[in-house]
């Protein structure tokens, strides 16, 4: 259930939705990605947190807006307190990005 909060699979958790929303919140940036159809169109299955197969482009809207948000915001050179606050855009950990996905009856179909 850690993964739930800080998910060092595929950095899909609960703390990105968290930071991401409230950011965009508080610097009027529009964020075209949804959260909440993100838990409820996720299962544990087999122990592991897995998405909806439809919920892809929402996952990749996510990061990107993430993305976004690093050059926008996170790394201005007005806003930037100091360079080892920063995190890095993408987690250097992660060669890939692997999501599994389930199918309408609950499967786990495969990994994107």
């Amino acid at each position: 259930m850690y993964e739930v909060v800080a998910n060092k699979r595929n950095s899909v958790d609960v703390d990105k939705f968290d930071y991401i929303s409230r950011d965009c919140h508080n610097v009027g940036i529009k964020s075209s990605y949804d959260f909440a159809r993100l838990m409820n169109f996720n299962r544990v299955i087999k122990g592991e947190i897995c998405f909806h197969a439809k919920e892809v482009f929402n996952i990749y809207e996510m990061f990107h807006t993430r993305y976004s948000l690093h050059k926008r915001l996170y790394t201005h050179r007005v806003g930037r307190v100091s360079s080892s606050t920063q995190i890095p855009p993408v987690p250097s950990s992660h060669k890939h990005l692997f999501l599994f996905l389930f199918s309408r009856q609950g499967h786990r179909v495969h990994g994107v």
